[in-house]
């Protein structure tokens, strides 16, 4: 077939020659449908802001959740007109006790994901294909906190964080969970015993990124995940504490491109400290835990994001 007679049948509209990609960051705005629009092959997909973690029963002086990662949704084959104006927003990350904003395209009932719902990791909301985000579990009194959840994305759903110590009573030891991998990645590793230590970060779905927890790099501070991977956990012991690695950025569609990983939680710390759990990794990841100790906060969730993909 003749090229005239291919933009003959498109209503005079030229093709790209190669696949448009294009990401959306403003909390709020419109897009401008492009003249080249493939109605036939395009993908709009959205990731929610992660949450901030929230306080556990023992209030601000105890033990806190971590964040719950923001939902994925995608939807293909959307047909738009040139030159229309589509509005669209991007969840914020929420801070200590925030949850995160929603992300969605045109409408709510397009392509919508949910934030992070403080622990609770936000759902796909509108789309073909949907996954929710990863959650926080819950805090054991008087030890380390958990880690954040991952965010959703287009591998699967966001890993969980792990647990703290229970056992911190006994055991002499408060250390946190680790954050959970970006979606289709691994959960948080649990802090169960002072044997095991803190948690690892969880891996990201390629199976590697997880941050080494504090117990175990020997530097008490968990460190960071990568490529999508969540933070490790913060260690504590005999008045020594530690703070949780930052989720890593996720890698899905680039570097710094894709859904993030949870961060790791930091551990217990006595009256008059403070620990604070690692901020989520970019994007919509969930920020990690605390452990109990004054002055202890919560990681800050991820932002969401848009990625909008036509041709060729």
């Amino acid at each position: 077939m003749m090229p005239g007679l291919i933009q003959g049948l498109r209503g005079g509209r030229p093709r790209p020659a190669t696949q448009q990609v294009v990401f959306l960051t403003a909390a709020t705005g419109t897009w401008v449908v492009p003249n080249d629009w493939t109605d036939d092959k395009n993908a709009i997909e959205c990731i929610g802001g992660g949450s901030g973690g929230y306080p556990g029963a023992g209030g601000l002086n105890q033990q806190g959740y971590g964040g719950g990662g923001g939902g994925y949704a995608k939807r293909t084959n959307l047909v738009l007109v040139p030159a229309a104006v589509i509005s669209f927003a991007v969840g914020a990350g929420g801070g200590h006790t925030v949850p995160g904003g929603n992300t969605w395209f045109r409408d709510t009932s397009t392509v919508h994901a949910q934030g992070g719902q403080y622990w609770n990791g936000g759902a796909g909301l509108a789309g073909t294909t949907l996954f929710s985000g990863g959650t926080s579990p819950p805090p054991y009194l008087g030890a380390g906190g958990p880690g954040g959840g991952g965010a959703g994305g287009p591998n699967g759903n966001g890993g969980n964080g792990g647990y703290g110590n229970p056992d911190a009573a006994t055991s002499g030891w408060g250390t946190g969970g680790g954050g959970g991998g970006n979606g289709g990645g691994a959960a948080g590793g649990n802090a169960f015993n002072a044997i095991n230590g803190s948690g690892y970060g969880g891996n990201n779905y390629a199976g590697y990124g997880g941050g080494v927890s504090g117990y175990n790099n020997g530097v008490r501070d968990g460190s960071s995940g990568v490529d999508g991977g969540g933070g490790g956990a913060g260690a504590g012991w005999s008045g020594v504490f530690g703070s949780g690695g930052a989720g890593g950025n996720g890698p899905d569609w680039g570097a710094n491109l894709g859904s993030g990983g949870g961060g790791g939680s930091g551990s217990m710390a006595g009256f008059g400290l403070g620990v604070v759990g690692g901020n989520a990794g970019y994007w919509g990841g969930g920020g990690g835990g605390y452990g109990y100790g004054q002055y202890s906060y919560s990681g800050s969730g991820a932002p969401g994001l848009i990625r909008i993909t036509w041709g060729p």
